[in-house]
């Protein structure tokens, strides 16, 4: 077990989007170019501050909930090792605000227009706002199993006990 450090923020995405869209159905389908602008609010989006940590192990992190997060108080960390961050502000800044566009991309697809189809979806961020950020430290458990002459790693939210990690594929 140990404390984990993790960046987190918050940000307003404002982004112009361009695409085609359907109009119509079957032979009377015709699909006519549109633009325009969206604005996406982005809340506890997590970086780990750990260089170390795989990304695609961190993917399969179970998620917190950051709303019960507390204050700090080194007793906290009474007989818990805690790591130290080696991901500067700045560089995990970068990674958070490549997660955004593309969560942002990902759900503009759906939301442009709603029920039609949508094809050559461009997406540009104009801008990031209101950013904030905090560094918070996450109760993880860090672990491996050898199976079958290979080593999976996992990882068990100390919150929430939820396991997440890599497994063998039958």
């Amino acid at each position: 077990p140990a404390y984990v450090p993790f960046w987190g923020f918050e940000a307003t995405l404002t982004m112009r989007w361009r695409a085609e869209i359907a109009e119509g159905t079957g032979r009377y389908r015709r699909w006519t170019a549109q633009s325009g602008e969206r604005t996406q609010f982005f809340t506890d989006q997590l970086q780990a501050g750990l260089r170390s940590l795989p990304e695609t192990l961190l993917s399969h992190l179970p998620s917190f909930d950051l709303s019960r997060l507390i204050v700090f108080k080194p007793e906290y960390l009474a007989d818990w090792p805690a790591a130290l961050y080696d991901l500067s502000l700045a560089d995990a800044s970068l990674r958070a605000h490549e997660a955004m566009v593309k969560a942002a991309e990902a759900q503009s697809r759906g939301r442009i227009a709603a029920g039609r189809e949508v094809r050559d979806l461009e997406v540009f961020p104009d801008h990031f706002t209101g950013e904030l950020f905090k560094l918070v430290y996450l109760p993880l458990w860090i672990g491996s199993y050898h199976y079958r002459g290979r080593t999976y790693q996992v990882l068990v939210n100390g919150q929430s006990g939820a396991v997440g990690g890599e497994r063998p594929r039958d």
